[in-house]
Parts: structure tokens; sequence; C-alpha cells
């Protein structure tokens, strides 16, 4: 259950989620570039040992690898930095705001911060 806006009551409230955003966002763009970056520098080794494909399916296997390996990259960055946003939205930055006033605050948490292990 959401909690109350503070300053007018309402219960119209909803989680705000912005670093959460942002973190997978920022991974997301970052993952799919270090994945990208990963299979080219690959694709270089590869061609530098002289593997037996052709021209052909050289270049064919390289854009594929390239396109694979920035899903896979960007995926990762992604769950990561939405991993992170998600810690720093629990606790560092306000939790809701209201769909009544405008408000932004912070919800009182009934559990220990994720770092307290009483």
């Amino acid at each position: 259950m959401p909690p109350n806006c503070p300053l007018c009551l309402s219960s119209l409230v909803k989680p705000r989620k912005v670093a959460r955003r942002i973190g997978a966002a920022i991974g997301a763009a970052a993952g799919s570039i270090s994945g990208a970056a990963a299979v080219i520098n690959g694709a270089r080794i590869g061609a530098t040992i002289g593997l037996p494909t052709g021209p052909g399916g050289a270049a064919i296997g390289g854009i594929a690898g390239i396109v694979i390996g920035a899903i896979a990259g960007g995926l990762t960055g992604c769950a990561t930095g939405r991993a992170v946003g998600q810690v720093i939205d629990t606790e560092f930055l306000d939790t809701h705001t209201c769909l009544s006033c405008g408000n932004n605050f912070r919800a009182e948490r009934s559990e220990l911060p994720m770092w307290d292990h009483r």
C-alpha cells in the first residue's frame, strides 16, 4: 500500500524511480558500446590469426557478432545500472510523488537499509 502524502494527506501517490530509470539508460548505453567494442577487438584478433573463413563469411559473422555483443552488453549494463539506481532511489532520494499536489517526499521505510545486517 503506498503511503499518504505528508502535505495534503492524499492517497494518490506513485513511486518516482528517477535514479533507477537514469541508471538503466546509462548502463544500457555503456554496456552496448563496450559489448560491441569487445566483439570488434575479438574480430581483429581472429582476422590476425587468419581463421579459415572466406571474406564474405567473415563480414557477415563480424556484423552479427557486433550486434549480438551490443545487445548482450546492453542488457547486462541495463540490469546493473537499474540495480545501482534502485539503491540510490531507496537510500538517498525522495521515493514518492503526490499526484494531487505535486509534492515529492521520502516514504518511511519499515525495513533496515541494505547495509545494516542486524
